[in-house]
């Protein structure tokens, strides 16, 4: 009771005791009465003995279903034997001698096979369901084991008991114990980790956090059947909070019990210090363990010193950052190392977030941003500086400023670049990041850099209008509202420095959080751009903008045709005139990423490529386009009706720039492995575009080199989900015609990747191909993925039925100026030989597959077979096939294949093969 002594003179401040029983009569129910009964409310945990102490309560898990209990415990160090947390002998938690904890349900139980630390806070939790048939064991909100179990719970008269086994003088708990409730329901982890670190109230029949002023979704306060807070008693009942008054006269008792205790769990965590977060939420007299904070999934931390930092990654529930220490000093939590900050359920940002580096902050469906913040984040991202070259954009952060009350989503407003935008040529040290000096000259950064850096509002342009219409694009200005997910270009900040150089920018403000969208007028394009401080998806991005028709997840149908485009600028001419410009639009869709090639009519058609593939993952404040057209030889095939781009926190994911899997398009200096192979040597890799190694879909790259010097790659890759006709999201239309170029066709429609359900033997892929010139074309393989190393791939002239091996050599082949759109195509296996090359039986081979007891045919040559009879030794007919024989290459089943020797009579229209065959 120290906390009652105000004046610190070692004794209750109030003196009076009638009664004369060492109780004052502020805190006696009966000061009439000799005795001690207690009357007390506040903060307060249990401390039991391991010897007699213990709290009992009528049974309440009776029949069950499904069923969750849980609590706070911390072990004392003297804690020996086998414990009994809390529960009821159909359902209870128990702390094994060896300091392990195991779960006892219906006659199953499961364990966590670590130890749990003495003296330290630690959440224990059990949950079993007879609808999902599991009993579950959760460590500081973390699922630690999971076993089958099926029925519901037994009838069970036994109380329920917290400290000792049920209605038994037995297996007494020697330890602190606090927030212990039970649940009428088998709790979802995400339910549950939001409950770990703070304790609840009734918010109009739902369970609503206290630190975390929101409701907790799908769980009602009607779920929860008891609920010991541990802060109220009258006289020996310990207040079950789920009734409306504190329990008085009935209840659960407790028994023995010497010492109530000041609340020390963390509830939630809070720093102590400024320092690591480890450090500085570290209690070690209140049993509060700061490494255990960092990983503790549960957490709710609240930030209450400043230069508070993590430097690995983060995975919390909540977290609260206060706008002013103790000593009113502003607050500033950083996070270090490119590493993630995980807030899976709420954030209050009062003071500064500062992502440094490649670090991000990750929000996941669900988790909100409360609009009561007041603070801002800090994100850094790199553009070039060349002041002749463009980057796409989008900013992740919007206006700082209170948008709601406390316990609601904040609203994404309106940025400007005045107010998001800041130069970040420095580390941040009191003095960067600085305002940026914006000039209306079109050169007023060509003379180089300067301090602050100057941009030009000249080459700041959006646009949201009809495809290939240059003069949709729409002038900006620093002080023009943007909105949230809105793309723009700008240019560099340094004159005519090399392209690989780089300028460093902070966007500041409030981030953009939540599920939002952002229209596009039907029949139009639109620049847009990765609005959170964190990667996205791209393929999650793209289903959530498909119809569900098409195997997307909009209701409302197509929002754009399933590609994204992002431009390129990697030339290196200093120069703002259009038709100088060295760049193009690299693309991605579901089956991956084709770099950009400079052929755009309207700009320097050099036929340079560009290095980048646009990998899975949108970089952070990554502008890029999405358009609505299709070719009119696709009409009536799908609809692309425009509508709301949908942008969701659940296509937010953790990915730094250090990989190929997010690419940022600007041309600076990489530690990345970009391919260098030459066209006439292809790579066979693992893990499409080097960037998933659980991504085992087949993939081919080709590469096209055009009588003028035009580059281009096209891509064509396998899904279950594609066909050989055109399927949105995985076939992408070519962005960027050229005079010269190469691309895949459906329906005479260009194609810069294709996605098919199958590389298979027989499967035909029709290329197109312009020249404008004569001269030679080639085309090569840059790279196999995924591919067997047995597979070989053909160029097949329909001119003359004539197929090229290109796997490890180009095909060249000199063209005329024209459109070639029927002539060629990919194939996975050569022609048919004539008979004039081979004999028939040279071009047909028959062998027995005893291992699965198939007779394998295959048709090299070019002939047809009517039938296929098969024979034992004494002449009788065992199987005979006389359709489906159209195949080069065919798998026939043998019925009841044995030892002995078999006959084959094959039939073709060219004359019989018959051939004998041994079986051992």
């Amino acid at each position: 009771y120290a906390h009652l002594d105000g004046n610190n003179d070692g004794k209750i401040d109030d003196t009076v005791d009638s009664d004369g029983d060492g109780l004052v009569n502020s805190f006696d129910t009966n000061d009439a009465a000799f005795g001690s009964p207690r009357d007390l409310q506040g903060k307060f945990d249990l401390f039991f003995d391991g010897r007699n102490d213990y709290v009992e309560d009528t049974a309440v898990i009776d029949g069950w279903s499904e069923a969750t209990i849980m609590g706070w415990i911390k072990i004392d160090p003297s804690a020996s034997g086998d414990q009994i947390i809390f529960g009821q002998n159909n359902f209870y938690v128990q702390l094994n001698s060896d300091k392990t904890v195991s779960t006892f349900a219906n006659g199953y139980s499961n364990s966590v096979t670590t130890t749990l630390n003495t003296a330290q806070w630690t959440h224990v939790a059990a949950s079993y369901s007879n609808t999902n048939n599991s009993l579950r064991l959760y460590i500081n909100g973390k699922i630690i084991d999971n076993v089958s179990a099926f029925g519901s719970l037994p009838a069970d008269t036994s109380s329920f008991t917290i400290g000792r086994q049920p209605d038994t003088d037995s297996k007494y708990f020697d330890g602190y114990i606090d927030e212990v409730r039970i649940f009428f329901k088998a709790l979802h982890i995400k339910e549950l980790k939001k409950l770990v670190c703070q304790e609840i109230e009734d918010n109009s029949g739902t369970v609503r956090g206290l630190v975390i002023p929101t409701d907790v979704e799908g769980v009602t306060w009607a779920n929860l059947r008891r609920y010991y807070r541990m802060d109220a008693y009258k006289d020996n009942v310990l207040d079950d909070l789920t009734t409306p008054t504190i329990d008085e006269g009935s209840g659960a008792r407790i028994y023995n019990i010497k010492l109530i205790d000041d609340q020390s769990a963390p509830l939630p965590y809070i720093t102590k210090q400024s320092g690591r977060l480890d450090v500085a939420v570290n209690d070690a007299s209140k049993g509060i363990s700061g490494g255990e904070a960092l990983l503790n999934e549960g957490a709710i931390v609240k930030i209450a010193h400043n230069d508070v930092y993590i430097d690995s990654e983060l995975k919390h529930t909540g977290l609260i950052i206060d706008a002013q220490d103790a000593g009113s000093n502003p607050i500033e939590f950083s996070v270090k190392n490119d590493s993630e900050l995980n807030i899976s359920f709420y954030l209050e940002l009062d003071g500064k977030l500062d992502l440094e580096g490649e670090s991000q902050l990750v929000q996941g469906k669900g988790s909100i941003l409360d609009a009561d913040s007041s603070g801002y984040i800090e994100k850094d991202q790199q553009g070039t500086a060349n002041s002749y070259n463009y980057n796409y954009w989008s900013s992740s952060v919007g206006p700082i400023g209170v948008t709601g009350a406390r316990g609601t989503a904040s609203t994404n407003n309106d940025f400007t670049l005045s107010n998001a935008l800041l130069d970040g040529s420095s580390a941040d040290d009191g003095v960067y990041p600085k305002t940026i000096n914006f000039q209306s000259s079109y050169a007023a950064a060509d003379s180089g850099s300067s301090d602050p850096i100057t941009l030009s509002t000249y080459w700041l342009w959006k646009y949201h209008g009809a495809s290939d219409d240059y003069y949709a694009w729409q002038k900006i200005y620093p002080s023009t509202p943007l909105l949230p997910g809105e793309g723009y270009t700008m240019k560099g900040s340094s004159g005519s420095v090399p392209i690989t150089s780089e300028q460093n920018y902070v966007f500041r403000g409030k981030p953009y959080n939540g599920d939002f969208t952002l229209p596009l007028t039907p029949g139009n394009d639109r620049l847009i751009g990765n609005p959170y401080p964190s990667a996205m998806d791209a393929e999650e991005f793209i289903k959530d903008n498909l119809g569900t028709t098409d195997g997307g997840n909009n209701t409302n149908g197509n929002v754009f045709n399933g590609a994204l485009y992002f431009w390129d600028h990697f030339g290196s001419v200093d120069s703002h005139h259009l038709e100088d410009y060295v760049g193009g639009y690299a693309t991605r869709n579901l089956i991956g990423g084709a770099p950009a090639i400079a052929n755009d009519t309207r700009i320097n058609a050099t036929g340079g490529t560009g290095t980048k593939i646009p990998g899975r993952y949108i970089p952070v404040n990554q502008g890029f386009f999405v358009l609505t057209s299709l070719d009119e030889d696709l009409t009536g095939l799908t609809e692309v009706n425009g509508g709301d781009i949908v942008f969701k926190n659940s296509q937010r994911i953790f990915k730094t720039e250090a990989t190929s899997s997010s690419v940022f398009m600007r041309n600076a200096v990489t530690d990345k492995k970009e391919d260098t192979k030459s066209p006439s040597t292809s790579a066979r890799v693992n893990g499409n575009d080097a960037e998933n190694e659980s991504d085992a879909r087949p993939l081919i790259r080709l590469n096209f080199d055009s009588p003028k010097g035009y580059h281009r790659q096209i891509v064509a890759g396998v899904d279950k989900n594609a066909t050989n006709s055109f399927d949105l999201g995985y076939d992408a239309l070519l962005p960027d015609l050229g005079s010269e170029d190469l691309f895949w066709t459906i329906n005479n429609t260009q194609f810069v990747i294709q996605g098919v359900d199958n590389f298979d033997s027989d499967q035909e892929l029709p290329l197109g191909l312009i020249v404008s010139d004569s001269g030679i074309a080639k085309i090569a393989v840059n790279k196999l993925e995924n591919i067997d190393a047995n597979v070989r791939l053909y160029i097949k002239d329909k001119s003359n039925d004539e197929t090229f091996e290109i796997t490890n050599k180009s095909f060249e082949i000199e063209l005329d100026p024209g459109e070639y759109y029927d002539r060629f195509s990919l194939v996975f296996q050569p022609r048919l030989k004539t008979l004039d090359e081979v004999t028939l039986e040279q071009g047909i081979n028959i062998f027995m597959n005893e291992s699965n007891t198939l007779l394998q045919v295959n048709r090299l040559v070019d002939t047809k077979i009517e039938s296929v009879r098969l024979f034992n030794s004494l002449g009788q007919s065992l199987n005979a096939w006389d359709s489906n024989l159209e195949n080069r290459n065919l798998s026939l089943e043998v019925n009841n294949m044995s030892t002995g020797l078999y006959i084959v009579q094959l039939e073709t229209i060219d004359g019989d093969i018959i051939k004998k065959m041994l079986v051992e």
